[in-house]
């Protein structure tokens, strides 16, 4: 409820804000969406103001390090 009483429309749970102007839209539509080709990173700009919101992409995570995930051990060769 508003502070008036009435009913308010939900916001989606992907809703973004701009911290500069207030504008307010979904996570994915709406944004200014400016991708490096290089890292393949994206980055979400408010249409209204132009301030960076948000980065997405799978190089905004770090690998883990090593190599593998899984712990790799070698048997040694049995006596017979």
């Amino acid at each position: 409820m508003t502070p008036d009483g009435s009913q308010s429309t939900p916001r989606p749970k992907a809703t973004l804000f701009c911290p500069s102007c207030g504008h307010e839209g979904h996570a994915i539509h709406g944004w200014d969406v400016r991708t490096d080709s290089t890292s393949g990173v994206s980055h979400l700009h408010c249409p209204d103001c132009g301030e960076h919101v948000h980065d997405y992409g799978l190089s905004s995570v770090s690998p883990p390090t090593g190599g593998f995930a899984a712990e790799s051990r070698v048997q040694p060769a049995a006596d017979d």
